[in-house]
C-alpha cells in the first residue's frame, strides 16, 4: 500500500496567515490622495514565494514539500472592479527524501488564465479574488532515475481549475502586491504565495 512521505514544512494554513499579515501590513501604511483608476489599463509584473508541492506516483506513495517559487503575470483592468491575467509560475524544484539513499525530487511550472473581482477597501488599497485555468507540466522522479529497480520517473500536464485571493496597495501605476493561489496537478493539490509588484504601462 503506498504511503504518502511527509516531511517538516510549514502548515498550508500557514500562507493564509502570511498574506493576512501583508494584508495587515499595507493598511498601516501612510495613506495619501489616490485615483480610483490609477491602475486602470494594461500591467507586468513578477512576484517570489513559496510553495507548498504535493505530488503521487502510482505503486510509489508520494511526497509534500516545500520550495521557493516564482512567477510572472501580464493582465488587464479594464475598469476599477474587473480585470484579466495571465500567469507563468515556477513551482520550483525540490528533493527530499526519508532517508539519504531514497530522495524524491518534484519540478513543477506551468501557466494560468484568471478573471479578476477587486474589492476597494480604501482608495490605494484592494483585496481581489481570481478564478480561472491552469495547466502545469510536472516531473516526478527519484535518485534511482534512470536506472535501478526502484528507479522512477513520472511526467504529466494537467489541465484544472485554478484560484486563489490577494491584496495590493497603490501607489501612482505600481502597486505592491500579495498572492495566494492554488492548482491541481500531480496527483495532489499546490499552494503559492507569492510577493511582488505590478506596474501598468498603458
Amino acid at each position: 500500500m503506498p504511503q504518502l512521505l511527509r516531511h517538516p514544512m510549514k502548515p498550508a494554513r500557514n500562507l493564509a496567515l502570511q498574506l493576512a499579515g501583508i494584508s495587515v501590513l499595507l493598511l498601516c501604511l501612510p495613506l495619501r490622495a489616490a485615483r480610483a483608476d490609477d491602475l486602470i489599463g494594461v500591467y507586468i509584473g513578477a512576484g517570489i514565494g513559496e510553495s507548498r508541492l504535493e505530488a503521487t506516483v502510482p505503486d510509489f506513495g508520494g511526497t509534500i514539500q516545500n520550495h521557493f517559487s516564482y512567477e510572472a503575470v501580464m493582465g488587464v483592468r479594464p475598469i476599477s472592479l474587473l480585470g484579466a491575467e495571465l500567469q507563468y509560475v515556477n513551482l520550483g524544484q525540490p528533493s527530499t527524501s526519508e532517508d539519504s539513499y531514497d530522495p524524491i525530487g518534484v519540478k513543477m511550472q506551468g501557466a494560468a488564465a484568471y478573471g479578476l473581482l477587486y474589492l476597494p477597501l480604501v482608495p490605494i488599497v484592494d483585496i481581489y479574488l481570481k478564478a480561472g485555468l491552469s495547466r502545469l507540466q510536472s516531473t516526478v522522479s527519484n535518485g534511482f532515475a534512470p536506472f535501478g529497480p526502484a528507479a522512477f520517473a513520472f511526467d504529466r500536464a494537467n489541465t484544472s481549475a485554478t484560484g486563489g485571493l490577494g491584496v495590493q496597495y497603490k501607489f501612482g501605476s505600481v502597486a505592491m502586491r500579495g498572492d495566494y493561489a492554488f492548482f491541481n496537478a500531480a496527483g495532489g493539490h499546490q499552494n503559492v504565495f507569492t510577493a511582488g509588484f505590478t506596474w501598468t504601462f498603458l
